[in-house]
């Protein structure tokens, strides 16, 4: 049975990644400043920051909008909240959000995790809940509203 690889939180990565080789492991368990368990690094995590995405036989494409008409799409809500809004053409107006994701952004609108089937407006969109979990909103439908209905 091999050792575990211990890193620091603070370890640079070409440090770490020369680690990882010298181990000839692929993981190591990263320490706190506390000596806890911060977290879990791989080899792929590393090169992916290195060199970007690194698409292999187990990872899905994940379409983050999924068009259903020319007004509809389902969002994922894992998606980045700038990318989420350049794709409806919105200008951005509350700076003020700590949020990257649309999760993140509904949930701090909303001042709490909504159920599948909730509904809000924002703008001229009409979004509705479709999937969540007790931790996380996971995808939203956002319908594109006429301007005459976002006027009344």
């Amino acid at each position: 049975m091999a050792d575990v690889v211990y890193a620091s939180e603070n370890m640079k990565i070409s440090t770490l990644l020369r680690l990882l080789q010298k181990s000839k492991t692929h993981m190591a368990i990263v320490a706190d400043e506390f000596g806890g368990t911060f977290g879990l690094v791989t080899l792929e995590d590393i090169l992916e920051e290195l060199v970007g995405d690194i698409w292999d036989e187990h990872d899905q494409i994940v379409e983050v909008f999924k068009p259903l008409d020319e007004h509809t799409t389902l969002v994922s809500c894992h998606a980045n909240l700038i990318d989420m809004f350049e794709y409806f053409n919105i200008q951005f107006q509350n700076k003020d959000l700590d949020s990257n994701t649309v999760n993140g952004w509904v949930v701090d609108l909303l001042g709490h995790i909504p159920k599948a089937g909730d509904t809000f407006t924002y703008e001229n969109l009409a979004v509705t809940i479709t999937k969540a979990s007790l931790k996380c909103v996971l995808e939203i439908k956002i319908v594109r509203l006429e301007e005459t209905e976002t006027d009344s």
